[in-house]
């Protein structure tokens, strides 16, 4: 593999971007994540290895700097690979749930404004037909 597929591996691996790999990595800037992605460094030094691995130890430095062998290290255990993961899981559970409840409480709002313009456009033809516009018409209007 190539540093550039060596990085976006990474990226596809953590669901993240350049900047945030470069975030969690500690730099202040993303240049030198993009520098890779972009084809201008063809090579993970072992600076941008021993970050990557610091911040994420379960990235084989080996594969870090050559591109070969196994990705991820055997030697730390799966759960500790997925210490991060089901926090994020719930909170992403909870933003989904949040959105949902807004959804309906959305679905209400459209229904009863439907339901005034059904009402408005059904006094609008009783006025253009001639017709007065009961007090039960003008009341159901204020809502």
């Amino acid at each position: 593999m190539t540093a550039k597929e060596v990085i976006n591996a990474i990226l596809m691996q953590e669901n993240i971007t350049g900047s945030q790999l470069a975030k969690d990595m500690g730099l202040s800037r993303p240049q030198a994540v993009y520098d890779i992605l972009n084809g201008k460094v063809l090579k993970v030094s072992a600076r941008m290895a021993n970050l990557i691995h610091t911040s994420k130890p379960m990235y084989n430095i080996d594969w870090l700097l050559t591109g070969e062998g196994n990705m991820l290290n055997d030697d730390i255990p799966a759960t500790s690979i997925r210490a991060e993961k089901p926090n994020e899981q719930i909170d992403s559970l909870s933003v989904i749930n949040r959105l949902i409840e807004i959804n309906a409480q959305k679905n209400v709002e459209i229904r009863e404004l439907r339901q005034a313009y059904e009402h408005l456009a059904r006094c609008f033809e009783k006025l253009a037909n001639g017709e007065t516009i009961t007090p039960a018409d003008k009341k159901a209007i204020s809502i």
